[in-house]
C-alpha cells in the first residue's frame, strides 16, 4: 500500500518514448506535451494528498473529542460488570427495571406538566386579548360619555378651588384594570391632602348623580376622614359641605366626636352649633345590641 509521500508520476523512458511516439501517430489526439502531462498529475496528486491529509485530522480530532465519552462508557462498563459479578444478573436486572419504571414515572409526570403549561399559556393569550378588547371597549365608552367626565371633572375642580383657593384636577382613564379615576388637588401628598381628595370626590359623585336622578341624597363621612386634617382645613370642608347641601339639597351627615368640633371651632374661629344635632342615648338595663344581650 502506498503512502501519501511516495505517490509520484512514473517516470521510465518507455513511457515518454511512448507518448512521444503516439504524438506522430496521433497528431490530432495527442496535442500535449510530456512534460505539461506529469505536471498536470503532479499537482492531481498534491492536491489528493492535501485532501486526504485533511481528512485525517478531521478524524484524528473526533477521536480526541469523543475520549471523554468514551470513558464515560467505559467506566459504565465496568461499574455494570461489578455490580452483576457482586449480586448477580438477576438482582441487576430487577433493580434496572425499577429504575426504568421510575423514570417512565417520571417522564408520564413531566409530560402532564408540559400539557398543562401549554393550556394554561393558551389561556393566557385568550385571557391577554379579552383585556385588549375590554380596555378597547372601555376607551370608547369613555369617549362615547366625554361630557359626563367634563362635567365631573369642571365639579371637581370646583369644589377642591373652595377648599384651596387653586382648582384641582379629576383625571379619568381607562386600563387593564378597569377605569381609573385620579383625584388630585394643588397641594402635597400628605394623608391629610389625601382625605381631602377624598372628600372632594365624594361631593362630586354625589352632585353628578343627583343631576341624572339617582343616588341617596345624602352623604355619610366618619370622623376618620378628618383625623389627619388640620384644624382650620378641617373646618372649611365642613363649611363647604354645608354649602354644598344648601346649594343642592343633598344632606351632608358628619358622623364626629364632640372634642373634634371644638378643635374645628377653636382653630377656625366658625361656630357649628347650627350643625350639631342634639343625641340622647336610649339605652336601658333590659336593651341590647341589635337585639343581641351582653350579660
Amino acid at each position: 500500500m502506498r503512502t501519501l509521500e511516495t505517490e509520484v508520476f512514473t517516470d521510465a523512458p518507455n513511457i515518454e518514448r511512448l507518448f512521444e511516439e503516439a504524438r506522430v501517430i496521433f497528431p490530432d489526439l495527442v496535442t500535449g506535451r510530456y512534460e505539461e502531462v506529469k505536471r498536470f498529475h503532479e499537482r492531481l496528486v498534491t492536491n489528493r494528498q492535501s485532501n486526504l491529509q485533511s481528512e485525517i485530522s478531521a478524524a484524528q480530532l473526533r477521536i480526541v473529542n469523543r475520549q471523554p465519552l468514551r470513558a464515560q462508557i467505559e467506566a459504565r462498563r465496568r461499574r455494570i460488570t461489578q455490580s452483576l459479578r457482586a449480586s448477580g444478573p438477576a438482582d441487576e436486572l430487577l433493580r434496572l427495571r425499577d429504575e426504568l419504571a421510575e423514570r417512565e414515572s417520571e417522564l408520564k409526570q413531566f409530560e402532564g406538566r408540559l400539557q398543562e403549561a401549554r393550556r394554561l399559556e393558551a389561556r393566557i393569550d385568550e385571557l391577554e386579548y379579552e383585556v385588549e378588547e375590554a380596555v378597547r371597549a372601555l376607551r370608547q365608552d369613555r369617549r362615547e360619555r366625554s361630557t359626563i367626565v367634563d362635567t365631573a371633572s369642571r365639579t371637581f375642580s370646583e369644589i377642591s378651588e373652595l377648599l384651596y383657593e387653586r382648582p384641582g384636577q379629576l383625571a379619568i382613564s381607562a386600563t387593564d384594570m378597569g377605569l381609573r379615576f385620579l383625584p388630585q388637588t394643588p397641594s402635597d401628598g400628605s394623608a391629610g391632602v389625601m382625605s381631602m381628595e377624598i372628600f372632594c370626590f365624594d361631593l362630586t359623585l354625589a352632585e353628578l348623580a343627583q343631576r341624572r336622578g339617582e343616588g341617596p341624597g345624602f352623604i355619610i363621612h366618619d370622623s376618620h376622614l378628618f383625623e389627619p386634617v388640620d384644624g382650620r382645613q378641617f373646618a372649611r370642608a365642613l363649611q363647604i359641605a354645608a354649602d354644598f347641601s344648601k346649594r343642592t339639597g343633598i344632606q351632608y351627615i358628619a358622623l364626629l366626636n364632640s372634642d373634634e368640633i371644638r378643635r374645628a371651632e377653636h382653630e377656625s374661629g366658625i361656630s357649628f352649633a347650627d350643625y350639631v344635632l342634639p343625641t340622647k342615648l336610649s339605652d336601658t338595663p333590659d336593651g341590647g345590641l341589635f337585639g343581641i344581650r351582653f350579660d
